[in-house]
């Protein structure tokens, strides 16, 4: 006999139905037992946008007449709607006995239960086998539905892909936003705002995060009890729409076939990453090349692979800035000597910039200039001094003409641009050469210092994005020299340099004003451009924060040249070197000095030119590295802005994106260099110099048993500035040569280059009465100033001591290391036939022994011929045969004397440098310091 029970439930109500069929002992136990469930519970476990979410619900066996004893077993045999509490399938699962502990919310101690959950669909049933071993159902629980239930899915009404230009809603369909899965806590992207439960969606165009793309946002959905809710997401993406705004600008001061770029026509609201096309013609990275003056519409256009096609026109005007280019023409070329009166040069101007004026200054206040036109007066000294004339060429452009669209700036003022030219005026002290006996035969070498190549600006070009060339040099040097020309016989030559930013003197102190209001022709571009920043529609970087940093806008002089050094890694802060070519040869043999950047002061060089030339002197400086070479590249590289920059570490998202970025072509050398040269004529206007000249004279005894020639020493004279000996040439046809007993007169020569002359008076060699004759010798220089050396020769009956001639001083002949030197007679003793004169000497190097011992009456002997580098100590013997008894070496009858020759070394040291490596430069020469 089994026993049949039909139970049915709902969820509001539970209704036991208990059916007898058949009366058994087992019966009677199982007729007060039934099966009911709980109340059902969201469980909030739906996957978005998927209806699958489950209810929370618990089976119970209980019998109406009071406990059910423990031990029992109640098996699950069939079910439908229902899963296990991990959403498995249920089975046959067992109830458990609740012994009044730990029990579920409604659920009795004696009663049995089991925790299941219920399917999506709502609807469940099941059926129980009891107690007895049979596995057959004694206990059926009819399929019921849960009350509360889940909402529908809400619907995400945005796109994939949204392009917004403002502020932009979405509607919520009565539902909530959020970052996550959840009701609460509300957390939402920035930019993002909801005003609560079915408020709609608001994103702020302005503070969106555009570089957070794809966004992913939960839609969630509750029922009217607050208890189940279900969720929708989405990815989706939000842009900026480009905008492609142009400001109509001016491109003022181009220089012809150069170029401009047209990104600068975008204001920092729009975005930089469209093309610009001029009738219908696109512009190849917005590089516009630039023939002449033009006023031109240009349509600026982005097809955004979201937002479409944007465009917008503008226009833009470009003035030509001038060029300004002339020569000098005058009678002489620069520099002139002139003894007072004035210079006239003309100006001849090979540009054709508008409204040209010429200007003139001078180095000299005493001495102003005049124009006329294009004539400039130019006062010469009436003393020695010289000047240096500034004459500078200034064009400026007129107001350009109207551009529709293009409005001038406040204060706008047309460009104007100047070149200078320098002429020197002086006066040697020597009347310019009107006393000369022949024009100047001076050879001068034309030094050709090497070439140097500067990176004194910066040019940057980063692919289609902007291009950028400030019009200003960032790192500047200055020579002022004290004078353009000087003397031969000058020691130095002396200036002041400065190496600088922006030829800012270095010593602008740490309160003065800041980078970016400097008066310096583009700084305020430079900051400008270098501060801002790129919106890509999509996106907006600061490629170049960087350099803004770096060049520090914000910061004082002090501070941008201590502060900003270490921004680049691997500089030294910079320096300077200054040379110079101090013998006029072409090659730089002086390292004046170095130091480190910026610096200002004074120098001075050695004149080693010798004779007429050229000194030139060469500033280069370098930042943040040092020079490190004063010809060719005159600066290494330093980092390049992609180092400072890299791609990869921007911290954004989309392929869009990375192509942009990727396309960059930056290449700038954040490494500045420059150099200057100056130079200062070198003239040979000094006279010639008599080493000896004894104007005392030559006092020789005559007797009345024999008349014999007199001599006397031929003065030795040097050139003024190299020091070389000078040749004597003979006489001229001033010469008296009455009294000249030798064979053959010397022919009579023309006073036509350099060398010693003897232009007056007897000539040695002649036998001479007694009496004082007057003899002229002339020295004159390769640039034929002369000077002269005038001495009596006296001859009498009576003798006098001997006397040797003055000790003497001369430099080596040219590339020789001895001297040529002849006339080295003694100005008294000589004469009457009873003498003899004889000489000794030794060479300081050789150590040859040079000696005369002649014992013939009569007899004169005096050395003549090269003489060695060193001390040459010349001793003259002379032999009188006073009491005429022909013995001569009676006491008192010899007499001896001394005089010292110095030989100098003209030439400086060749340096050998062994072992070195040196860079050959463009012209295929390498220039090495030893």
């Amino acid at each position: 006999m089994k026993l049949l029970t039909n139970i049915k439930f709902t969820f509001k109500t539970v209704i036991l139905f208990s059916v007898l069929t058949c009366l058994s002992p087992l019966n009677d136990i199982m007729a007060q037992v039934s099966i009911m469930s709980m109340p059902c519970q969201c469980n909030n476990d739906q996957t978005p946008n998927m209806t699958n979410g489950t209810y929370l619900t618990t089976l119970v066996i209980k019998d109406a007449a009071g406990p059910l004893p423990s031990g029992q077993t109640y098996t699950v045999i069939s079910s439908v709607g229902l899963l296990n509490t991990m959403n498995g399938a249920l089975g046959n699962a067992s109830f458990t006995y609740c012994g009044g502990v730990g029990c579920p919310s409604g659920v009795t101690m004696g009663q049995y239960y089991l925790n299941v959950h219920v399917s999506w669909s709502n609807s469940y049933s099941a059926m129980v086998d009891g107690p007895d071993p049979d596995n057959i159902p004694e206990l059926t629980l009819a399929t019921t539905s849960c009350s509360p239930t889940y909402p529908a899915l809400p619907t995400m009404p945005m796109m994939d892909s949204i392009c917004i230009s403002a502020d932009v809603s979405f509607p919520s369909n009565g539902a909530l936003y959020n970052e996550n899965n959840v009701m609460m806590p509300v957390s939402l992207p920035t930019g993002f705002s909801q005003g609560g439960v079915g408020a709609p969606l608001l994103i702020d165009y302005e503070t969106f995060d555009p570089t957070q793309n794809p966004y992913t946002l939960y839609l969630i959905a509750k029922d009217v009890s607050g208890m189940c809710m279900t969720s929708s997401s989405k990815e989706f993406g939000i842009f900026r729409e480009p905008i492609t705004t142009l400001e109509n600008r001016l491109y003022d001061c181009v220089t012809a076939g150069g170029m401009i770029s047209l990104f600068q026509m975008l204001p920092s609201t729009s975005s930089s990453a469209g093309k610009f096309y001029i009738g219908g013609t696109e512009v190849v990275n917005g590089q516009y090349t630039v023939t002449g003056p033009i006023c031109q519409t240009v349509t600026y256009r982005i097809d955004d692979p979201v937002c479409g096609i944007k465009e917008s026109m503008g226009v833009f005007q470009v003035t030509i800035g001038p060029n300004p280019a002339f020569n000098l023409n005058s009678a002489s070329p620069s520099p002139v000597c002139k003894v007072g009166g004035t210079v006239t040069v003309t100006g001849v101007r090979s540009s054709t910039g508008t409204n040209p004026v010429y200007t003139i200054t001078s180095n000299r206040p005493a001495y102003t200039g005049t124009v006329a036109g294009s004539t400039f007066t130019l006062p010469a000294p009436t003393s020695t001094d010289n000047v240096t004339y500034t004459i500078c060429l200034r064009e400026t452009n007129n107001a350009p003409a109207a551009c529709p669209g293009v409005v001038l700036p406040p204060g706008y003022t047309p460009c104007t641009k100047q070149t200078c030219k320098q002429f020197v005026v002086y006066n040697d002290g020597y009347a310019c050469g009107a006393a000369n006996l022949f024009s100047d035969q001076c050879v001068g070498f034309d030094p050709d210092p090497c070439y140097f190549y500067a990176k004194p600006r910066l040019e940057l070009m980063c692919g289609a994005l902007f291009t950028l060339s400030i019009p200003a040099d960032i790192v500047t040097t200055t020579i002022n020299l004290n004078s353009n020309i000087i003397r031969c016989t000058d020691t130095e030559l002396c200036g002041t340099i400065n190496a600088s930013f922006f030829d800012i003197n270095g010593s602008v102190a740490n309160s003065g004003p800041k980078i970016k209001d400097l008066p310096i022709p583009g700084i305020s571009v430079l900051c400008s451009v270098f501060c801002f920043c790129l919106n890509l529609g999509f996106t907006k970087v600061c490629p170049l924060k960087a350099l803004c940093d770096l060049l520090g806008c914000d910061k004082t002089f002090i501070q941008f040249i201590l502060d900003l050094v270490a921004t680049l890694a691997g500089g030294d802060g910079g320096g300077y070197l200054l040379v110079a070519d101090s013998d006029g040869d072409g090659f730089f043999d002086q390292q004046i000095e170095e130091g480190r950047f910026p610096h200002s002061g004074s120098f001075c060089v050695p004149n080693n030119v010798k004779g007429r030339g050229e000194i030139n002197v060469r500033l280069v400086a370098g930042w943040p590295f040092f020079p490190t070479d004063v010809c060719g590249d005159i600066t290494t590289e330093g980092p390049n802005l992609l180092d400072l920059l890299p791609i990869g570490s921007i911290p954004i998202v989309g392929s869009v994106i990375e192509d942009v970025l990727g396309t960059l072509q930056c290449n700038v050398d954040l490494s500045w260099s420059n150099a200057a040269d100056a130079k200062a004529d070198v003239i040979n206007r000094d006279p010639a110099i008599f080493q000896n000249c004894n104007t005392a004279g030559y006092i020789f005894q005559q007797t009345g048993n024999c008349s014999i020639p007199v001599n006397w020493s031929i003065p030795v004279a040097i050139s003024s500035c190299d020091n070389k000996p000078l040749v004597y040439r003979g006489r001229t046809s001033g010469v008296n040569m009455s009294f000249y007993t030798g064979n053959t007169p010397p022919p009579v020569v023309t006073i036509n280059r350099d060398g010693i002359y003897q232009t007056a008076g007897p000539l040695p060699g002649s036998s001479l009465p007694i009496g004082s004759y007057l003899v002229t010798y002339t020295a004159v220089g390769c640039n034929g100033n002369p000077v002269q050396c005038s001495f009596p020769v006296v001859v009498r009956t009576t003798a006098l001591p001997l006397q040797c001639p003055a000790n003497i001083t001369v430099y080596t002949d040219v590339d020789q290391c001895t001297a040529f030197l002849n006339g080295l007679s003694p100005i008294q003793g000589l004469g009457a036939c009873n003498s003899i004169l004889n000489y000794s000497y030794i060479d300081p190097v050789s150590g040859i022994v040079h000696t005369t011992n002649s014992t013939t009456p009569g007899t004169i002997n005096i050395p003549f011929g090269h003489f060695e580098l060193g001390v040459t100590r010349i001793t003259y013997t002379l032999l009188v045969d006073i009491n005429g008894d022909g013995d001569y070496l009676d006491p008192g009858e010899t007499q001896s004397c001394s005089f010292t020759i110095t030989v100098l070394d003209k030439q400086f040291p060749h340096a050998v440098c062994l072992s070195t490596s040196v860079k050959i430069g463009q012209q295929w020469f390498s220039n090495y310091i030893c």
